[in-house]
Formats: structure tokens, sequence, C-alpha cells
């Protein structure tokens, strides 16, 4: 199965600007108007929240998928009725959907949170062909960004991958951290939309959700094919007398 990374669109001439939402209509009494209120030990957004109206940029244009700096994507969208109608023609996870409003000049439109619950890092990664690090600080060389390579790190299941992160976080150098060399892509998901957390956070989708997004004449939507695997190109070895990278 292909798979791609569903995210907003950048294109100018569709969104007039980069980040349509921006700003509330008004100064907001809890941050939990502003931000989802999310349980992230379930993923769920508290029932019964009631969000801040949102104002959209001056710059910016109506499109049926909105870049608000307010939500986290990728488990949280925020698009129009028509493109929630469409959503509920595929197959998806667990969701949940809250009333939202956005203004612009004296005008206001009906808009819907779409929020994605779990994570399907699980079956999505193949575990046992991915291989991980352990990466030092990051540094700089030139216009170039890298972290160091200090250790390999066996990695089993997506439990396995939390347990061994926090434990690192907890007993190492502040800055070491536990990242993918290579990440290896199943295609066992038969949900047609889907998010993940750790190692790869994303939204994706299937390509039949792609194509009945497109059919349906959907704005503000990009997709970007995913490859079967993912590797991450800022890591590098240092030399052990030198320190300094080893180039090729």
């Amino acid at each position: 199965m292909i798979y791609y990374k569903l995210t907003t669109s950048v294109l100018p001439e569709e969104t007039g600007i980069g980040t349509q939402i921006q700003e509330a209509m008004m100064s907001a009494t809890h941050r939990d108007q502003l931000y989802p209120n999310i349980d992230h030990s379930i993923g769920r957004i508290a029932e019964g929240s009631q969000f801040m109206h949102y104002k959209l940029h001056g710059k910016a244009k109506w499109t049926d998928l909105l870049n608000c700096v307010f939500l986290f994507h990728p488990t949280t969208l925020l698009v129009t009725e028509k493109a929630l109608f469409v959503f509920k023609q595929f197959d998806l996870p667990t969701y949940q959907v809250f009333d939202a409003l956005v203004h612009k000049r004296g005008k206001q439109k009906s808009y819907y949170i779409f929020h994605l619950v779990g994570d399907y890092a699980q079956d999505f990664v193949d575990w046992e062909k991915s291989t991980f690090v352990k990466a030092g600080k990051q540094m700089f060389t030139g216009m170039r960004h890298y972290r160091p390579i200090v250790d390999k790190v066996t990695i089993y299941n997506l439990q396995d991958y939390r347990q061994k992160k926090n434990l690192m976080r907890c007993n190492e150098d502040l800055f070491a951290g536990l990242v993918y060399q290579t990440l290896h892509l199943t295609q066992s998901i038969q949900k047609d939309l889907f998010c993940t957390k750790t190692p790869l956070l994303g939204m994706y989708c299937s390509k039949r959700f792609k194509a009945g997004i497109e059919a349906a004449g959907l704005t503000g939507f990009r997709f970007e094919e995913m490859p079967s695997i993912l590797t991450n190109t800022n890591l590098i070895y240092l030399d052990k007398d030198t320190g300094l990278p080893i180039e090729g």
C-alpha cells in the first residue's frame, strides 16, 4: 500500500499566507480555549472542550483545511463541514470532532476541530529492519548541522523505544538522544487516515483517501508520498582522534 504524509498546503496562491491563523479574536481566559487539552496517556481531547474563536490572517485565504498555530498537527486538523463529510466516507480510526468558529473582517465561518486518537507507530514501523542510535549534541560545520553517533541501540518495538528513550533522557547527558538511523515502513495499516508520534511524527493517509480529497476539490491539503525507507541524513560519525566529522 502507498502512504502519503498529509500536511497543510504551502502554496501562497492557494492559502495566501503560510500560517493562516496566528491569533484568536480575544484573549483567552483559559489556555484550553486556545489549545486542545489533550490527555496524552489516552490521546483524547477532554470531552466538552470549547475553543476560542480564531482569527484568519488578513492575507490568508479561506481553505477547507486551515493552518492554525494553536492546533497540534499531526493529530489535529481544522477543517470545513465539507471536508469532514469527505473524511467520514473512509475507514478512519477513533476520532473526535469539536465546533470551531473562524473570523475575518466581520465575516465568520463554521469549522470543525478534527482530532485523531491513537498512535499507529507500532504497526507503521518495521522495528526488526530499522536501526537506531544514541546521538550526541547537535553540531554545525558551515551551513550544515548534524548530530554525532555515539553508539548503536537495538530497538524491538514501540514500547522498547519509549522506555529506552526515557531512560536515556533521565540518566545520560542532557543533549544525548535516541534517534533512528534508518526507518523501514510497513504496508500493514489498512486505515485510510492515521497518525504516528515518535519516532516518526506525522499524519498519513492512503492513496484512496488522497484521491477522495482531490476528487472533492478540497483546498488547503498537501500530500507527500512516503518512501519505504527513511534515512536520517543529520547523523555522522566523528573521527576518534580529531573529533571531526568523517566525510563519506
